[in-house]
């Protein structure tokens, strides 16, 4: 038998068998845990628990990592839209409504769509931390990755796009037209490529 002091209660007599069984579970939580948290956003297991941007209603937005999404817009050549997101966030819950919406789906299809947690990838969330801490946060980024920054007003929660779909579908829209503009921009004559 073992005292143990608990505060407020006092001391109890507990078994070492007991206290041994207890502690092990402790310690498997805890290395369940963070073998969880070191997987990432891109794993499909972790990310269908408690993710606000997973299935079921994601399911027909093709979500990829950041970097498995970037490689393909580079690969593909199209822009991609970025969303930081945290599970704890009312806002980001409302902003998944938005997502659901059949029209902010069907105008996804040209972008390749990455979505963030920024518990899980706490560095690349303070890469793109640019007006302060906050989420939802959404960037259109061209193939090569760079932030369209002319899409964006002049305010305090610049990349805050808003909680409705016209909002995010203005927003697509604007990106897209951002998009032709940099390749006619970019080609001899201004003509499109």
């Amino acid at each position: 038998m073992r005292c143990v002091l608990i505060p407020g209660i006092g001391s109890l007599k507990i078994p070492m068998d007991i206290l041994d069984k207890i502690m092990r579970y402790i310690i498997t939580s805890f290395l369940l845990v963070v073998f969880a948290l070191s997987l990432g956003s891109d794993c499909s297991a972790i990310s269908a628990i408690g993710n606000p941007f997973s299935n079921p209603f994601g399911k027909n937005i093709a979500w990829q990592g950041y970097r498995t999404g970037l490689a393909q817009a580079k690969r593909e050549g199209r822009p991609a839209i970025i969303i930081f997101y945290s599970e704890t966030c009312s806002a980001c819950r409302q902003y998944q409504e938005v997502l659901r919406d059949s029209r902010v789906v069907e105008a996804s299809a040209p972008f390749v769509m990455i979505r963030v947690n920024i518990h899980q990838q706490p560095r690349l969330n303070a890469k793109y931390q640019l007006d302060g801490w906050y989420v939802p946060r959404t960037f259109a980024v061209f193939p090569n990755g760079r932030i369209m920054f002319r899409l964006y007003p002049p305010k305090k929660y610049r990349y805050f796009i808003g909680l409705r779909s016209e909002d995010l579908l203005t927003f697509m829209q604007q990106a897209l037209a951002e998009m032709y503009h940099q390749q006619t921009m970019s080609s001899p004559f201004g003509f499109p490529r």
